[in-house]
């Protein structure tokens, strides 16, 4: 009998594991003592966690550490109850974190002696997704017999999240590209290429100084996890975050608005795109620029011309799902005629609170205007907005 622990909800839960089974099956890794955050992540996202602890694990880690994470008791051992079959086929899927050289080699292999090995074997019968989340020394990550061994679990449906190659090591990745790979297998593979573009732009005057906004891109960045979570198939980012994208991310590096619309005319080049989130906050006007430093005891006065919008440069360029998004304090009573001459597809209205301010981690309102009709969702955090407007694009919602 499990613990029935409640789930702890610190932080944003996005839901994209709301009521999911996930079973997790641990190798001999010393990363092993990221894994009950992991876990907790899990939780928080709404997922039902049970861990599978082989030997090598629990050499390195208590399995009281797993029980408290998961909220629910440690199997240890396969016993004469069949975990290896009722608990695998009990999930939605099975994650093996960290796999080591060792695991991958015996899946890989079909030699099932022990926890890991014998949940792959049953997963894989059984059509439950697996992922497999590596963890071991980089001379091992690039040994020609792992990456023969990675290409048959391949070939059987097996996923892959990569991990983090740094200091001689193959790392574990992090909790929210683990997140992020569970949801997206669970989700199935939609497809289709998406580019973002975010963050917040900037207008030089002088050669150290610039004018800029507070945006974050995090509404980009959420957009992004959103589109990987969901199925897409390639994404791509234009600007610039305070958060670090995750690696499924193609990041095209952007500040000023010469090097975001270059970032966007590469990208527009190299691909169609089947979406395109203009959600960065670019600069409205041109300045006449200085060539070299402006002596601090200099008066000056900076001329303010108006820029062509980039939805404007984007319309003739993507026929299709082209999202802009509007910052407004006001009613917004005339959406479309702000955007008269280059109509996007479709326009988010952000209506934020000027005692609370516009960017970072604020709840706002926000509004899906189509031409078919407008969908107001209500004031929420930029993690839940940010999969409300994907999943209207995606189609994934009506």
């Amino acid at each position: 009998m499990g613990v029935d622990e409640p789930a702890p909800r610190r932080g944003i839960n996005t839901g994209c594991l709301e009521g999911r089974r996930i079973l997790v099956a641990t190798g001999g890794s010393i990363s092993i003592y990221r894994v009950p955050d992991i876990i907790r992540e899990m939780r928080r996202e709404g997922a039902k966690v049970k861990v599978a602890m082989g030997k090598a694990s629990q050499a390195l880690i208590s399995h009281e550490v797993f029980r408290w994470a998961s909220g629910n008791d440690v199997i240890t051992e396969v016993s004469g109850r069949l975990e290896h079959i009722s608990d695998v086929e009990g999930s939605d899927a099975l994650v093996l974190m960290p796999a080591s050289f060792d695991t991958i080699g015996k899946c890989a292999n079909g030699i099932a002696d022990e926890v890991q090995p014998l949940m792959f074997s049953n997963a894989v019968g059984s059509g439950v997704p697996v992922l497999f989340v590596p963890a071991m020394h980089q001379g091992m990550f690039r040994s020609p017999a792992l990456r023969r061994n990675t290409d048959i679990l391949r070939s059987m449906g097996a996923l892959f999240v990569e991990p983090v190659v740094e200091e001689g090591k193959a790392k574990l990745a992090g909790p929210a590209e683990v997140i992020d790979a569970v949801a997206r297998a669970l989700a199935g593979q939609r497809g289709g290429r998406y580019l973002v573009v975010s963050g917040r732009g900037e207008e030089v005057i002088d050669p150290v100084r610039v004018v800029t906004n507070r945006s974050t891109g995090l509404m980009g960045y959420w957009i992004s996890r959103w589109l990987y979570r969901l199925g897409a198939g390639a994404i791509e980012y234009v600007g610039n975050c305070s958060r670090q994208l995750p690696s499924y991310v193609n990041f095209r590096p952007a500040h000023t608005a010469e090097e975001f619309e270059e970032g966007v005319s590469e990208a527009m080049r190299s691909a169609q795109f089947d979406g395109v989130f203009l959600c960065a906050a670019l600069p409205d006007f041109t300045l006449d620029r200085h060539h070299s430093k402006i002596p601090s005891s200099s008066e000056v006065t900076l001329k303010l011309t108006p820029r062509r919008k980039m939805v404007e440069a984007l319309r003739p360029l993507q026929a299709r799902n082209l999202v802009a998004f509007r910052l407004t304090d006001s009613g917004d009573s005339d959406v479309w005629g702000h955007f008269a001459g280059y109509e996007p597809d479709v326009v988010v209205s952000n209506y934020y609170d000027a005692q609370d301010g516009a960017f970072g981690d604020v709840s706002n309102r926000y509004v899906i205007h189509t031409r078919h009709g407008s969908f107001d969702l209500g004031v929420m955090p930029k993690e839940l907005a940010a999969r409300r407007i994907v999943e209207h694009v995606m189609g994934v919602i009506p």
